[in-house]
């Protein structure tokens, strides 16, 4: 295939935020490229393949999307003839299977972390291994089939093992057809580092700039960082080294990603990847040598002349970048929805007394859409570069303040502006297990945030005629000063009871009216209000609110919108304090529901595998004492 032949042309799937950067790529390069909707299944791929059969000298790029890693898209894509922008079949296969990669590692002589290569698909298998190595806790359970996320469960000790194992493996079964483990150690205080790079067997090997992927939560990516810093000559070289072993030993062509563990001055090899990495706009920024991704993928796969490097320092000395989940991170609760307002995507630069910066925020969706409990709950991820470390981290925590999502879906856009501003992470002494052991997140607004918030309600929703209502913020009683409510900008009235807009001195607000707020002389809403969200209730005047009649009998709410993952008792069964009672999925998490008393399930409302929303009645119990 000819890059010069005008007939020359690429088609490129994936998110489509993410697609476009592609393609923008692949048209500097003087090819005509369009976006596609990803198919979503080997036929549809075959349909859309046969659909496009017309078409000469194309090349079909998977983007982002799952077919990136799909051993089958260079094999179909390759046989209606055109030409996959991918690693070979092989490769990806390989790296599709967890316990393949660490057998490759293993015998390229590569550091890792396992315990035993034997896949293991029971909580007994498990207990025996350990038993019969005497490791000890913690340890890392990682899913044959995907390597972060819900693949991986970090387990603390041996309770917590026979807790986690039974329905973790009803999860992987569901969603892969197989509950496969490898057991690895887990050492304390690790860093997690990622390291890109581009390969065309012995021809050439570019290792790109190293990513520092600590800043994570549940072994999901939250906030990754270029360059890591502070690693030491002898780490970087042993990362290096493991790059070139593992090119070497493959014969490997095209881009990929190897991620490690870092303990101390020992590297350990933790996963690869046989495909673009997901940050390829971070690293390429600053360690592509001002070579885009594209280039270097295509001359990997010997389309492209290896491309040279520019001469001089990058464009920036530092960047970062953050994704936004649909989430409440402080109760590790999934909140996917409806989003009503979002801040639309952007490239901003600007230059100052502190340098040149750039901000790009990209996100797939846009205010009237909703998030699904049958996504991954990211909504957006947010990239900054600028001169340094310092710069990039005030850049970043300036344009958090920017960002705006706000609806139904509560977001971590919180918990990722107090990462910015804690001292462990401006001093860069973080590890893979900071955020989950040693990250305090501020759980509620201070008293002046929330004495603004119910000042402001109170103005927009007055009082009646029969005196001045009653607010609740969280668990507190707040009374308003209507004297200090704030000035407004922007008011625009929604759904009866809703209200957004803006004050005079710059805060954006949302009150997103709760199903059945209304009921019975309570009025209640989800207020996003700055960089917080926050469940408000107004009780009116006059209105006298029922008093519930003494009973022992309570209820078990839907924390999420999802699925029911498992049923864990049967009706008369005594569950003692925070036993759980079921399982919920939601954006690919198990959520347990329990009771913080001992109770007696009388009932059950729900069946395993059915859809509920957040709210709906789980089960019936009856308080014990």
């Amino acid at each position: 295939m000819s890059l010069h032949s005008t007939e020359t042309r690429a088609f490129v799937f994936g998110p489509p935020e993410l697609a476009e950067l592609i393609a923008t790529q692949l048209r500097a390069l003087g090819i005509a490229t369009e976006t596609a909707k990803t198919p979503a299944t080997d036929a549809e791929l075959v349909s859309w393949l046969s659909a496009h059969a017309s078409e000469t000298s194309t090349f079909i790029h998977p983007g982002l999307s799952f077919w990136a890693d799909r051993p089958e898209f260079p094999q179909l894509v390759a046989a209606h003839g055109f030409f996959p922008v991918s690693p070979s079949a092989r490769h990806l296969a390989l790296c599709l299977n967890k316990l393949n990669v660490m057998l490759e590692a293993d015998a390229a002589g590569i550091p890792h972390l396992v315990i035993g290569f034997d896949p293991l698909s029971s909580l007994r298998e498990i207990e025996e291994l350990l038993d019969r190595t005497g490791e000890k806790f913690p340890i890392v359970l990682k899913s044959l089939k995907v390597a972060q996320g819900h693949g991986i469960q970090v387990v603390g000790s041996a309770a917590h093992l026979k807790e986690i194992v039974p329905v973790w493996f009803e999860q992987l079964s569901r969603r892969y057809g197989e509950a496969s483990v490898i057991v690895e150690r887990c050492p304390p205080s690790a860093r997690h580092l990622v390291v890109p790079f581009g390969a065309d067997g012995d021809r050439f090997l570019e290792i790109f700039a190293i990513v520092d992927a600590s800043l994570q939560t549940r072994w999901r990516r939250m906030i990754q960082f270029i360059p890591a810093g502070d690693l030491g000559a002898e780490v970087e070289q042993a990362l290096r080294d493991s790059v070139r072993k593992w090119v070497k030993h493959l014969g490997f062509s095209g881009l990929g990603s190897m991620e490690f563990l870092v303990d101390g001055n020992r590297v350990y090899l933790i996963d690869a990847n046989a495909r673009m990495n997901a940050n390829f706009p971070l690293w390429e920024e600053l360690g592509g040598g001002g070579v885009r991704t594209v280039e270097w993928q295509l001359a990997a796969l010997g389309q492209l002349p290896v491309p040279k490097r520019k001469p001089g320092p990058p464009r920036f000395g530092a960047g970062l970048s953050m994704r936004f989940y649909a989430e409440d991170p402080v109760r590790q609760i999934p909140c996917p929805g409806m989003i009503r307002e979002l801040t639309e995507p952007f490239v901003r630069n600007r230059r100052d007394g502190d340098g040149e910066t750039e901000t790009i925020w990209m996100t797939r969706y846009a205010s009237g859409r909703e998030v699904p409990w049958t996504s991954t709950g990211v909504i957006g991820e947010l990239f900054v570069f600028a001169k340094d470390r310092r710069a990039a981290l005030a850049a970043a925590r300036e344009q958090i303040g920017k960002i705006w999502i706000a609806g139904q879906v509560q977001t971590n856009r919180r918990f990722l502006l107090e990462h910015l501003e804690h001292p462990f992470v401006r001093e860069n002494l973080i590890h893979a297990g900071f955020t989950d052991e040693d990250f305090v997140p501020a759980g509620f607004p201070e008293l002046e945030t929330v004495q603004s918030m119910v000042n402001l309600a109170a103005s927009l929703f007055p009082s009646g005629p029969a005196g001045p209502d009653r607010w609740v913020v969280g668990s507190q009683w707040v009374t308003p000063d209507p004297a200090r409510a704030p000035v407004l900008l922007r008011r625009d009235d929604f759904d009866g009871t809703g209200v957004s807009g803006e004050t005079a001195d710059g805060i954006r607000f949302l009150f997103e009216p709760m199903a059945g707020s209304a009921d019975r002389g309570s009025d209640r809403w989800l207020v996003h209000y700055d960089t917080w969200a926050i469940g408000l209730r107004r009780v009116r005047a006059g209105v006298a609110l029922p008093k519930a009649a003494p009973t022992k009998i309570r209820k078990i709410l839907a924390l999420a919108p999802g699925r029911i993952h498992a049923l864990l008792r049967h009706p008369g069964e005594t569950l003692a304090p925070r036993d759980r009672a079921c399982m919920l999925e939601s954006i690919g998490i198990l959520v347990p529901h329990a009771v913080p008393v001992a109770a007696k399930l009388l009932e059950w409302k729900v069946a395993p595998g059915e859809i509920v929303e957040a709210g709906r009645e789980l089960a019936v119990l009856e308080l014990l004492g």
